[in-house]
């Protein structure tokens, strides 16, 4: 299996520039990560593709800019490049307007050091990059808009506190603005000590009453159901009669179970096929249990190769559909970013001590709700490999005429990582909602 993957992005640098001497700042910031294989060791002192591309308004948008770096990693699996130094591929750099709209960076790499790039992700640019944007901020000194450097010179001037009472209870504001009564010896506005909930999204006063901020509460973005990311779903029942919990997260409603089924969604059966060499040779759709084994059933689901995944019978229940790359993107940016939705996604616990099915250590917290299990794969030669390790899951879109894309998750890392790899792989399957 062709399991490749940036496992995490360490860091974005911009170049310093000197704002004082109005110089203006390089059109490019450093960009740092670690490579690794399937196993999580590192691809050590190679030589890499990797492609990176600037999307305009979502992780689907508008490319507006493109290059290629071919870089060396070290025996850790390290590399670095300057985003903006690269072999320009299409658009220009210094063209962005940085405050025009949202920008997200895809990254794509190729192991073997040429331009065959695998998408390992995109995640949207936030403050750093955005400072090449104060270039423009050379007006306020030597350009159209001179400014001298008094603060009295401005106009509109920030209001500042000019004065406070004798008695501390009273602000005076530059703009004559008075405020009374701000100290504890005042009646109508008593301080009180505050308390903070465990999940850091509420501030509660000791007298009774609270405030939940803005953009993280759990109550706020779960609709009162406590849970930041999610909401539980209405479900859905397959063709052969088996129910399926559900979530509905970012706007999609995604079965948090694994596919079970055995016919495509208008009744034709699925082949199982337990035999390694007629599992090699197919082109058609089949699935099978792990080693065969009709225990592995509940929770892990079955593993079907690709040819059921993209067959147009339909292997979801109707009204639903095999998630796409895309779709697989989009959930990891919504919770955080690839680097860290694996252990977002993951079911908790492990296997070892009896509180989960994954191998120790398991790195998890399934605030998702996604409850991804390590159901393992079937190889192309028909071999199982992997339970309790590995979560595979297919996705519906096609790489080439014998590769399609596909995300997975390890027990001891916290990526959603993923790929390319052979149609005749067995994976598990998540279906989503139309």
């Amino acid at each position: 299996m062709k399991k490749i993957f940036i496992l995490k992005t360490l860091s974005f640098y911009l170049f310093v520039f000197n704002l004082l001497n109005a110089q203006i700042p390089p059109q490019a910031f450093n960009y740092s990560a670690v490579a690794r294989n399937a196993a999580g060791q590192p691809i050590a002192t190679s030589t890499i593709g990797i492609q990176i591309s600037i999307l305009k308004t979502s992780t689907s948008g508008t490319i507006v800019y493109s290059e290629n770096h071919f870089v060396n990693t070290d025996a850790y699996g390290l590399f670095n490049l300057v985003v903006g130094g690269g072999a320009v591929q299409s658009g220009l750099m210094s063209a962005i307007d940085w405050s025009a709209d949202n920008y997200y960076l895809k990254v794509g790499m190729d192991v073997n050091g040429g331009t065959n790039f695998l998408t390992m992700g995109t995640t949207q640019l936030l403050s750093v990059p955005y400072a090449l944007h104060a270039s423009t901020a050379d007006s306020l000194i030597g350009g159209v808009s001179d400014f001298s450097g008094d603060y009295n010179d401005l106009t509109n001037q920030p209001i500042s506190i000019s004065s406070i009472s004798a008695n501390g209870d009273t602000l005076f504001l530059s703009d004559g603005q008075v405020f009374t009564t701000i100290n504890d010896n005042s009646s109508t506005n008593e301080i009180q000590q505050l308390s903070v909930s465990a999940t850091g999204d509420t501030l509660y006063l000791q007298n009774g009453g609270h405030v939940i901020i803005p953009g993280i509460s759990a109550a706020n973005n779960s609709g009162g159901g406590g849970n930041p990311l999610y909401t539980p779903g209405n479900g859905v029942t397959d063709i052969d009669g088996n129910s399926y919990s559900s979530i509905i997260i970012n706007g999609q409603e995604w079965m948090s179970e694994n596919l079970r089924t055995t016919r495509y969604a208008n009744g034709d059966s699925i082949p199982n096929v337990t035999d390694a060499t007629q599992w090699s040779n197919l082109n058609s759709g089949a699935w099978a249990h792990y080693n065969n084994d009709s225990q592995y059933e509940n929770p892990y689901g079955k593993l079907y190769n690709w040819f059921a995944v993209s067959d147009t019978r339909n292997v979801c229940p109707n009204g639903w559909h095999a998630s796409t790359n895309d779709e697989w993107l989009s959930i990891a940016d919504y919770v955080g970013g690839y680097e860290v939705a694996g252990g977002k996604m993951k079911s908790v616990g492990n296997i070892d001590d009896s509180t989960g099915l994954w191998s120790s250590p398991n790195l998890a917290t399934n605030e998702s709700g996604f409850s991804g299990l390590p159901g393992g794969s079937r190889a192309p030669d028909g071999i199982f490999q992997l339970m309790h390790g590995h979560g595979d899951w297919w996705t519906s879109t096609l790489l080439d005429p014998n590769n399609s894309y596909f995300r997975y998750m390890g027990n001891n890392y916290i990526d959603l990582s993923g790929g390319s790899t052979d149609l005749k792989y067995g994976l598990s399957v998540r279906c989503i909602k139309d």
